[in-house]
Parts: structure tokens; sequence; C-alpha cells
């Protein structure tokens, strides 16, 4: 029997969305917070995977990302994708009576480059380099 293969696969742009707002979210409560570009991937993908896998729902995902980075307690213990989507449900209980209270909106960076364009570019610019 033949090793299966993992298949890549493109990560949603509402993934992309998410991870770009924990990151937007994080820095407005610490502006000098380190986080790496492999990091925002993972937190991508960890996005992606709460999304489809877990079927939770964009809305609910976003509004529970600005209410976490809001809480004195819970911003310092949700420092990644991969935290909010174990702790989803406790955080959905902790938050349900509070997220209706919150504005909707939030602006990203101006500056800001989904990391799926940061791929491409670094693809582009090995490729470049090679030829």
């Amino acid at each position: 029997m033949l090793p299966s293969k993992k298949v890549k696969q493109e990560c949603s742009r509402e993934a992309v969305k998410l991870a770009a707002l924990l990151k937007a979210e994080i820095l407005s409560n610490k502006p000098d917070y380190r986080i790496t570009q492999l990091q925002e991937r993972k937190w991508t993908l960890a996005a992606d995977r709460m999304l489809r896998i877990d079927k939770r729902k964009f809305e609910e995902a976003w509004e529970l990302i600005r209410w976490v980075q809001k809480d004195e307690f819970w911003s310092r213990n949700v420092l990644c994708m991969d935290t909010l989507r174990k702790k989803f449900d406790q955080l959905s209980l902790n938050a349900r009576p509070k997220i209706k209270a919150q504005p909707s909106s939030v602006a990203l960076p101006a500056d800001y480059v989904p990391v799926s364009e940061q791929i491409k570019r670094e693809q582009r610019q090995a490729s470049a380099v090679t030829q």
C-alpha cells in the first residue's frame, strides 16, 4: 500500500482574515509583540481547520477574537489561533452576554499583506534567484 500524500490545500479567505484580525488585536494590546510570518501561516491553517473541520461560523469566530483580546484575563492567555480553536466553546460561553454589546468592525493595518500573497512573493523571489 502506498503512503498517502498530503494535498496542500489553499486556506480560505475567511481563515486569512481571522489570522489577520488576531494579529491586529494582539498588536493593539502590545504593539511590540513579536509575531513571525511562520506563526501567521500556522494561525491561518488553524483558522481554516476551525472553519472547515470544526464547522465554526466566521462571524462568531471574528467576534470571539475581538472579545478575547479585549478581555483582561483571556487577552493574556489566547495568543495564538490554536488556543482559540481548543478553547472555542469555553470562550463562547464566557463571551456570550458581552459580544452583543461590542461594535462589529475593526480595521486591519493599512500595510497588511495576506499570508497567501507573502508566500507567492517568496516563491517568485526564489524562482527569480534560481533562474
